[in-house]
């Protein structure tokens, strides 16, 4: 059991969208075109004007841009077997989000995690990370309908959305239930990436955008460019041809500060005792056999809920995204044949600083207790809501001060052809053949130095207030900034070393029937080689430095070069609580 709290870094998004053309006339004779279409209306009607009575109209209404685009999102929900919401490029333009994962937010049904990884709960993160549809997380990614492939930890299958530039796509698909005519794994969903296409714009067409995100807590702005690029060449006899480029580069620096509460669990109203659970809890997890108790005699009566300590921690965090888009097209005279060459390109690179101060709380015989001289205070449901925690035993809490960095690349390439081939007006083939290579690094280290503190815990107010106490004092702990105070604790580090690849070919063929009972017939068969090696060392080195039970500390001081005091804590939580440690600082690595 645990409560965390953070405040996220508030962003002051500024972002600007500028759209080019061949020449700086082409734009304004664009908006114009209605104008001379109702001016030559007019002239033709004053020559050819029809006589009264007459119910001969020549009108024609076109509709293109915002509402366009809406129209192709309501047709294709309505079309579909199944329950679908498509995100259209303009919707993606309009709003200011930094990745695909932002951008499927705004879907009903959707949310997305805050958290730097799915894996990871303690650091939260100002972009959204990973997608949940209607209450679950196996959500299954395509592109363009095709399979999508990348090298992350937990799975092939899916797809880092923060991964992908949202500038690059035409609309986002997001299917809520499956088709017998999609490729299976999607149990919660499917998120279908559909990327722009040269022969389904206008003749010539470049657009692009400049965004700048500012953190106020980090401090510092975040440039995002990208620029989009298509032509047609219409050759008499051979078909059409189009050509597209595009390129898409951003930058999110951003800073979190989070305030947590570690393992409060129930104990006795009186505080004798140690923590009540459910299954006993050891150093490596919960322990296995049957439950200490049943659900009606859960929590018990006479008791209240006490942390066993709080820390804080303040994360920087740097992402660098680079998107590279080739397509080309070519269309047959008449349309029957339509042949598709498309290459994407992403590459992405993380870096996350963090310091953090915290109690170490992974032995339940750490039991904490009111400083002499205090008490807990609680609300009316025996929930801990002030005071000084200590723990007698030790003479303090066992307090770490943690030095976390992480250095992150990715890359994931795919190419794919696809041809399409419409004979009649009723019978239809596809043909698509896909090869993808992803690959991701990772890099990590972590050590820690330690010390004895109490804590001073306020959870009354909106954001929890936490002081770290001189032991046995009210006084602010000074001995986190004194070397001689201080001592190495244990270093850990961490390896990821994934490589990916996928080979995939999709034929199918369709029908269309009538309008009777049975509509269409379909049929399809498709092949695919899927190939992932992980290596990951999952932090599981762990690797002491010095300790009281492991034959002696060795203080700072003793060996000063390897760790020096800072102050990441300044301006905590915006000045919304009082500085956690004396002017905000400690002794990291």
């Amino acid at each position: 059991m645990s409560a965390e709290t953070t405040l996220f870094d508030a962003r002051v998004s500024k972002r600007f969208n500028v759209l080019f053309t061949a020449s700086g006339l082409a734009l304004s004779m664009g908006l114009a075109t209605p104008a001379f279409a109702q001016i030559d209306a007019a002239e033709e009607s004053e020559e050819t004007q029809p006589e009264a009575g007459s119910n001969e109209f020549n009108d024609e209404i076109i509709v293109t841009g915002f509402r366009q685009s809406l129209n192709d999102a309501q047709d294709i929900k309505r079309a579909s077997d199944t329950f679908v919401d498509v995100i259209s490029a303009e919707d993606i333009g309009a709003l200011a989000d930094r990745s695909v994962a932002e951008a499927l937010q705004r879907v009903p049904g959707v949310v997305i995690g805050r958290f730097n990884k799915a894996s990871d709960p303690d650091r939260f993160s100002v972009e959204g990370s990973g997608v949940i549809i209607r209450g679950l997380n196996f959500v299954r990614a395509e592109l363009n309908g095709r399979d999508v492939f990348s090298a992350q930890t937990d799975g092939g299958r899916g797809l880092d959305f923060n991964d992908v530039s949202p500038e690059l796509l035409g609309r986002i698909e997001v299917f809520k239930n499956m088709t017998a005519d999609m490729i299976e794994g999607g149990i919660a969903g499917n998120v279908n990436l559909v990327t722009r296409k040269p022969l389904e714009g206008p003749d010539m067409r470049l657009a692009g955008t400049v965004e700048a995100n500012i953190g106020d807590l980090a401090e510092e702005w975040s440039p995002a460019i990208s620029i989009l690029g298509s032509k047609k060449f219409y050759t008499p006899g051979a078909g059409t041809f189009g050509i597209q480029l595009g390129y898409a580069q951003s930058e999110l620096i951003t800073r979190t500060d989070a305030s947590q509460v570690t393992d409060p669990c129930y104990r006795p109203s009186d505080l004798s005792g140690g923590c009540i659970r459910i299954n006993n809890v050891f150093d490596f997890g919960v322990g296995e056999g049957d439950p200490n108790f049943s659900p009606d005699s859960f929590p018990p009566a006479d008791t209240v809920v006490v942390p066993k300590g709080a820390g804080i921690r303040t994360t920087e965090f740097d992402r660098d995204r680079a998107a590279y888009s080739g397509v080309a097209q070519w269309e047959s005279p008449g349309g029957a044949l339509v042949a598709t060459f498309e290459y994407l390109r992403v590459e992405t690179d993380y870096f996350l600083d963090e310091r953090a101060i915290i109690a170490q709380v992974n032995n339940d015989a750490f039991l904490t207790v009111p400083q002499a001289g205090s008490d807990f205070t609680f609300d009316s449901d025996g929930i801990f809501q002030s005071g000084i925690l200590t723990q007698q035993a030790e003479g303090g809490i066992l307090t770490e001060l943690l030095r976390f960095q992480r250095e992150d690349e990715a890359f994931t390439e795919d190419f794919s052809g696809k041809l399409s081939w419409v004979p009649t007006d009723r019978l239809s083939f596809n043909f698509e053949g896909q090869t993808t290579r992803a690959k991701r690094r990772e890099t990590a280290v972590l050590p820690a130095i330690q010390t004895l503190t109490d804590i001073r815990l306020d959870l009354s107010g909106k954001t929890p207030d936490i002081e770290f106490l001189q032991p046995g004092t009210t006084d602010p702990a000074m001995n986190l900034t004194d070397p001689d105070a201080v001592y190495y604790w244990f270093l850990i580090d961490n390896e990821v070393r994934n490589n990916g690849s996928l080979d995939s070919l999709r034929a199918d063929m369709e029908y269309e029937i009538g309008d009777g009972l049975f509509r269409a017939a379909r049929f399809g068969a498709r092949w695919s080689d899927r190939q992932r090696v992980i290596r990951n060392a999952n932090f599981s080195n762990w690797g002491n430095l010095s300790a009281p039970w492991a034959g002696g500390t060795l203080e700072v001081s003793e060996l000063a070069d390897a760790a020096s005091v800072r102050d990441p804590f300044e301006g905590f939580q915006r000045g919304n609580v009082g500085l956690p440690a004396p002017n905000g600082a400690g002794i990291f690595f």
